[in-house]
């Protein structure tokens, strides 16, 4: 749960965002506690993905500020992006697997990274792996894996090491109903652990329940900001069935 003395793990005010002219974002002002999961939602093009990535530090904001586990966008030096890329997870779109590397090796490189040495490494990124369906799939190349087995495995890169940050587009886009539970279900108990989850998906009924804010993005304002308490009209929106959310142990 969310404490409410904590400093924002992001925390977006006034955010400003061109490319070529076009105006990505507008004014996107918004705040993700530790143990806390924000939902991004809204059309294709309303500018979510230009959020997630501002957040990775792929977009530069034009104007307002962004604060990323304690660092400012714009200003950050390189040792305080290497901070936060250490404690952060992040799976975009374009899911990027090293093609040379095994899965079991994608994420075993996430968890040295994060200071874990190389035997527990290993043994985590299996045990992650097996998690997500994946036990028989250790050693192979990303070549010959399915779409939604990529996703898994970038999942599992991202969620392995329980970083402080985990930023998600669209992470049950190419998952089965049970794989995107799974998921989900790992989400949920990584923020119990203390974990800030931004995340962008098209599935509001999927995502509800793992989530304490929903924002409406539209041609890249904020047209609505709603805490848990007051989801309910979003989730009417996208159906009267909700998926039950199995609780797994992480590990």
């Amino acid at each position: 749960m969310a404490d409410p003395h904590c400093d924002p793990a992001v925390e977006f005010c006034c955010v400003a965002v061109e490319r070529d002219g076009q105006r990505l974002l507008d004014d996107v002002s918004f705040a993700c506690l530790p143990g806390e999961t924000t939902l991004v939602c809204g059309s294709s093009g309303s500018g979510k993905t230009t959020l997630l990535r501002t957040i990775n530090g792929l977009c530069q904001p034009k104007s307002g500020s962004v604060t990323i586990l304690g660092t400012r966008l714009p200003g950050r030096s390189s040792r305080e992006a290497r901070h936060v890329w250490r404690r952060s997870g992040t799976v975009l779109q374009e899911v990027g697997l090293f093609e040379t590397r095994t899965a079991v090796q994608n994420v075993e490189l996430a968890l040295t990274a994060a200071g874990h040495d190389r035997r527990t490494a290993r043994d985590r990124a299996a045990a992650v792996l097996d998690r997500l369906g994946l036990g028989d799939k250790l050693h192979a190349y990303p070549c010959c894996l399915s779409g939604g087995q990529k996703q898994r495995v970038a999942l599992a890169r991202a969620m392995a090491a329980e970083p402080r940050l985990l930023v998600l587009d669209e992470p049950t886009s190419a998952l089965d109903a049970r794989s995107s539970a799974t998921v989900l279900g790992l989400i949920k108990e990584l923020v119990g652990r203390g974990t800030a989850v931004v995340l962008s998906s098209h599935k509001i009924e999927e995502c509800i329940d793992v989530c304490d804010q929903v924002i409406e993005l539209h041609r890249g304002r904020v047209v609505s900001q709603d805490r848990s308490a007051s989801t309910g009209a979003l989730l009417a929106a996208a159906g009267p069935r909700r998926p039950r959310l199995s609780h797994l142990a992480f590990t």
